[in-house]
């Protein structure tokens, strides 16, 4: 009886630790997403435009100043890239003169998929791989 009732349990519990866990790992990205934005902010108050771009996984050297030391763009199969971009003047459909991109690239995690959409909202994209944070400058 005692070998039942814990496997009743156990079969109620461990499917809410794992969406507990995906949880948590999804908002440890959405808190380095926040890291980023306030470096990269900081950076065009300084500067006047936003950080040079990167590739997946490569911390933008002119960012890497203004985040914690040893702040990575790869951990647990996720990755992060940023983009940033720089008109002539605001006459476009932004009606801003630098914009940038934080793309977080769960591809290979795509169980986080779902704990991911959540944090979905305005100037933040979701789809079932990538996650897309717009800024403008």
């Amino acid at each position: 009886v005692t070998v039942m009732i814990v496997g009743i349990l156990a079969g109620v519990a461990l499917p809410n630790l794992r969406s507990a866990l995906l949880d948590a790992q999804a908002s440890r990205i959405v808190s380095d997403q926040r890291t980023v934005s306030l470096a990269a902010y900081e950076y065009l108050a300084e500067n006047g435009t936003f950080p040079g771009s990167s590739g997946y996984g490569i911390v933008p050297p002119q960012m890497a100043p203004y985040l914690p030391d040893n702040f990575s763009f790869a951990h647990d199969g996720v990755t992060y890239a940023w983009f940033s971009f720089n008109f002539p003047n605001a006459n476009n459909v932004w009606q801003t003169r630098t914009m940038a991109l934080f793309v977080i690239n769960y591809a290979n995690r795509r169980d986080l998929a779902p704990s991911m959409q959540g944090h979905a909202g305005p100037d933040r994209y979701w789809s079932s791989t990538l996650f897309y944070f717009l800024y403008r400058g």
